[in-house]
């Protein structure tokens, strides 16, 4: 549209696009591109995946390697987001970036070429989120031309629709075994997540979920499952790749594998999907009540029978949620069904 002076860049719309948004755009990746740089020129001379190989890292309690494998992870990572934030600050620069207008204040929105949020990666506290804060661009294309296709018209995607998925981006970075041990296990990584946010919102008062000691919990969790898998992806061969994990007594893939296996066995709802679920069952009693031409309520939505059915929100919602899901991203599976990202 941009080359073609088309919807929001044609000079005869009503809200022209100022070009001042892209430049602060450009700037902000700029600066970004540049403290990944330092950051990864300053740390990689000590902190790079070779140090899993040596005497000292060895010698070390259990708590310093697994720390360690954290700092080496969040160090190779700053190597993308230099990348990204360097092709975002020249798209922006380019007059690119325009995202969208934002429907409560008006202002323009930009972000449209961000590939990545390092912040939000590096403090994730659910890896369920995580896949819309990394690589984001890769992410919908893996979406539409993978994981939806996978997933038949009307059916919900599975663990193992997650699990080709990764694999198949596996296989698109190479044929290496790091490659495919950490797409593998970063299918494990997102799915278990959902069951740790079941048992949140299953057992846990919301002041305790929001609890910054909680907080800082799970981003430890989250960062340490992701790291452990991103040695494999570092060192690529089988031998020292197992051997990396090894090190550390495979403890977060066993972590992991435990969550998952417990979450299928023992599933759980969470207060929303109880609350789902009983406003399905309360809209399928009003609907038989208004077929009767009577009148029925349900949570305090006023269902009446004849020419005219007035639904209340609450119904709406729980009609809407009970009906057949269509194929969707992969917080479809990662969100686990009817979840919201929160």
């Amino acid at each position: 549209m941009w080359v073609n002076s088309e919807g929001p860049w044609d000079p005869r719309a009503p809200k022209r696009v100022p070009w001042t948004g892209d430049y602060k755009a450009a700037m902000k990746a700029y600066l970004t591109a540049l403290v990944a740089m330092v950051f990864y020129l300053t740390m990689e001379k000590t902190w790079n995946f070779k140090l899993l190989a040596t005497p000292w890292y060895h010698s070390q309690p259990l708590i310093v390697r697994l720390v360690t494998m954290q700092v080496i992870g969040t160090t190779y990572r700053t190597r993308y987001y230099f990348a990204w934030a360097l092709g975002h600050c020249s798209l922006a620069f380019a007059g690119l970036d325009f995202l969208k207008w934002d429907e409560k204040t008006g202002e323009g929105v930009w972000g449209r070429c961000k590939n990545a949020h390092p912040l939000k990666c590096e403090f994730c506290d659910s890896s369920r989120l995580l896949a819309g804060y990394w690589n984001t661009s890769t992410g919908v294309f893996l979406r539409r031309y993978v994981y939806e296709r996978l997933t038949p018209p009307g059916r919900k995607p599975t663990f193992m629709t997650l699990m080709v998925t990764q694999l198949v981006s596996g296989v698109w970075h190479g044929l290496y075994p790091g490659y495919i041990m950490f797409f593998a296990g970063s299918a494990i990584f997102f799915a278990h997540s959902t069951v740790i946010y079941n048992w949140e919102k299953a057992f846990m008062p919301p002041w305790a979920a929001k609890n910054t000691v909680w907080w800082a919990m799970k981003v430890f969790s989250t960062k340490q499952g992701l790291d452990f898998l991103a040695m494999a992806f570092l060192w690529l061969t089988w031998k020292e790749c197992v051997a990396a994990w090894a090190s550390v007594y495979y403890l977060p893939l066993f972590y992991m594998v435990t969550v998952l296996v417990l979450g299928t066995l023992f599933p759980v709802k969470n207060r929303k999907q109880k609350a789902d679920g009983e406003d399905a069952s309360s809209s399928a009693a009003a609907a038989a009540a208004a077929a009767a031409g009577t009148k029925a309520h349900a949570y305090g939505n006023e269902v009446v029978a004849g020419d005219h059915l007035h639904l209340g929100e609450g119904i709406k919602s729980a009609l809407v949620d009970g009906a057949a899901s269509k194929p969707g991203s992969f917080q479809d599976l990662v969100n686990g069904p009817g979840l919201k990202q929160e």
